[in-house]
């Protein structure tokens, strides 16, 4: 196992983006992509390379889900490299408190993607992007529609794993 993507239904169009961008660049990649946790789903949360999670509000809520991350933290705690590629999709209020306080790798709220976005388009409005996945890990053909500064962050987040993958740290 590649990769273990780890999301809750609320975040289903950034990871189809997520996989439709990994699957251009890197088409054979192995991984395991299902929002119901399941043995199968912690089996490869032990064995994946590398672990992308896209914490949510919703992602917190769900036992499973918060089952799934101290799994993967547990796991980095005892590695030697960097396994894990944490994605904040968005505000976290409430409890747990802890997961407002980790390192994120990428912020879609950051500031930093409504500037690129502000700066490739003039400041001009335009359309949002849509993006078509003719063969989806999600079982069958999807679209998924996003805004830019989402689809400029997600595609950073690509990059950056898939170098880890090539160039492990």
């Amino acid at each position: 196992m590649d990769i273990a993507i780890v999301y809750n239904n609320d975040s289903t169009g950034l990871v189809g983006t997520f996989c439709h961008l990994i699957d251009n660049l890197y088409p054979g990649l192995n991984m395991s992509l299902m929002t119901v946790v399941d043995q199968a789903r912690l089996s490869a949360l032990d064995t994946a390379r590398y672990i992308v999670l896209f914490i949510s509000q919703q992602f917190l809520q769900s036992e499973g889900h918060m089952q799934e991350l101290h799994l993967a933290l547990n796991r980095q705690r005892s590695s030697k490299t960097d396994i894990l590629y944490l994605i904040k999709t968005g505000p976290l209020r409430g409890r747990p408190f802890f997961p407002r306080v980790l390192k994120y790798d990428l912020v879609l709220s950051d500031p930093v993607w409504e500037k690129f976005d502000h700066q490739c388009f003039d400041g001009k409005k335009h359309e949002k992007k849509v993006v078509f996945s003719k063969v989806s890990r999600m079982g069958h053909s999807h679209t998924f529609t996003t805004h830019y500064r989402e689809y400029f962050a997600i595609t950073k987040a690509v990059y950056d794993v898939v170098e880890y993958l090539e160039n492990p740290k």
